[in-house]
């Protein structure tokens, strides 16, 4: 995690291996982010949890001036630099989802369910919720 160009790395123990599905939940409401490995979320984490951000990284670390309305980019990157990795904001994907979940509004095709209250990115959405 990048906050202000600086390396930050709060979730301890989140592994990252072959097949492993990592989810990453943005609550700019409240100002945290959370991050999951295979369904369960990182830090005793609870993405609903509110202005209270149980398990989150608030997205004042390094910005104390954080506004809901700033811009925030969910990005990807692979060590080493021949790795395959592959992005689902819960459209097409190329990796195989066995369960099949979508969020509250019906949208994505997701692995783990989305927790209540976190969309998918998809047009819809964006024109629902920017």
């Amino acid at each position: 995690m990048f906050i202000d160009g600086a390396s930050y790395s709060p979730w301890s123990g989140l592994a990252y291996g072959d097949g492993e599905k990592i989810g990453i939940a943005l609550d700019k409401d409240n100002g945290y982010v959370y991050m999951s490995g295979n369904g369960t979320w990182a830090n005793s984490g609870d993405p609903t949890s509110g202005s209270s951000g149980t398990g989150g990284v608030s997205l004042t670390t390094g910005n104390s001036a954080y506004q809901a309305s700033d811009q925030y980019v969910i990005g990807l990157s692979m060590q080493p630099a021949n790795a395959t990795a592959y992005a689902n904001y819960g459209g097409f994907t190329a990796m195989t989802i066995a369960s099949g979940n979508t969020d509250e509004n019906g949208y994505g095709n997701f692995e783990y369910a989305p927790p209540s209250g976190y969309y998918a990115l998809c047009t819809k959405n964006l024109a629902e919720y920017g």
